[in-house]
């Protein structure tokens, strides 16, 4: 393959996969919590041209080095706050600045997320949607009777159940932050696990993170009008490249013609 269609070639996959990342958050902005992925573009090995390749340029003008294309990754996420929307929820959270929930399966496996939509069972137990149970230190919802209770949760994550005139502490919700951001990894449904071996600073070890939110939800960070100037932007630009390799192979038509 000739120089200018394998370039041509990079950049089209290069531009597919930053139209298949813009697609995800466009597909994700009524997701709560999701954070927008962001793509990195990098120009590849640079190609020195031969005194053959060089012969349609004037005598003098040096050595020509032309690079050989452009990749594209995913590499990584916006992490800025989501706007706050109200819920009805008792267990509706969202988190205002930094920080993230624990939740645990059913096989202890743990993940992290900020999407606070979780549910009260009667006997105790908060789950999010994917029926893992959220992580709450000293918890004593399983023990108490909650039919007919008020929960109230303050922004340092105390969980407070209000029954007959009193209230009892009935746990804390901690939130967690990774020593680097880098290291989480999406999971799905929402969450996210960390590489091993990352520093998970935690609230309840009175790292300053940010505060909980009774009866709101954090939406999506995605800024559609971006989304869709960067969709314009990336179909411009794979049109382009895509003209581009015509005219290379019309050009390499016209060369075999002069051999034949």
């Amino acid at each position: 393959m000739s120089l200018p269609m394998n370039i041509s070639n990079t950049a089209m996959k290069a531009f597919q996969t930053g139209m298949d990342n813009i697609a995800n958050n466009i597909a994700n902005v009524n997701t709560n919590s999701y954070k927008a992925k962001n793509v990195n573009f990098q120009e590849l090995l640079v190609n020195n041209q031969t005194e053959n390749e060089k012969l349609l340029f004037s005598d003098g003008f040096g050595e020509l080095t032309i690079s050989t294309g452009v990749s594209s990754k995913v590499s990584g996420m916006d992490l800025s706050q989501g706007g706050l929307v109200e819920s009805s929820g008792d267990f509706d959270l969202a988190i205002s600045g930094d920080g993230f929930f624990r939740v645990n399966d059913a096989n202890g496996n743990i993940f992290y997320t900020r999407d606070g939509a979780f549910q009260v069972s009667p006997d105790g137990v908060v789950t999010n949607s994917a029926g893992n149970a959220l992580a709450i230190e000293q918890n004593l919802l399983p023990t108490l009777d909650l039919s007919g209770a008020s929960l109230s949760i303050s922004d340092n994550g105390e969980i407070w159940v209000g029954s007959n005139g009193t209230a009892t502490l009935a746990g804390r919700i901690p939130l967690f932050y990774p020593a680097s951001t880098d290291a989480l990894v999406p999971a799905g449904e929402n969450q996210y696990v960390v590489a091993e071996g990352t520093r998970m600073y935690s609230s309840a070890e009175g790292y300053p993170l940010g505060g909980i939110q009774q009866y709101f939800l954090e939406s999506s960070n995605v800024d559609l009008a971006a989304a869709f100037t960067d969709m314009i932007v990336t179909q411009r630009a794979y049109s382009m490249n895509l003209k581009a390799a015509q005219t290379s192979d019309e050009i390499m038509g016209v060369i075999n013609g002069f051999k034949r």
